[in-house]
């Protein structure tokens, strides 16, 4: 968590949190998720989770074997995902 100063704040320096996604995903498309989880409950290395209504991948403890098990699992991949 990032504290924001007062100074910070009034001049406007407020930096947007970069998050990664799961491979494929649009980023556009992603912003209206349903949030099934059904991405997050089919993820093998269970790095996957909602952030802010966006599935976001978290590679602190593994990484994305692009096993392609979350786009499998959306039910809307044929929108959510690249072709």
């Amino acid at each position: 968590m990032t504290l924001l100063s007062r100074r910070a704040l009034l001049r406007g320096q407020i930096k947007e949190e970069v998050r990664i996604l799961p491979p494929g995903l649009v980023r556009p498309v992603a912003e209206i998720c349903v949030q099934c989880g059904a991405c997050i409950d089919h993820c093998p290395p269970s790095i996957i989770s909602m952030h802010v209504g966006i599935p976001t991948l978290d590679f602190t403890s593994e990484g994305c074997d692009f096993c392609g098990q979350c786009r499998e699992h959306c039910p809307h991949a044929d929108v959510f995902f690249d072709a």
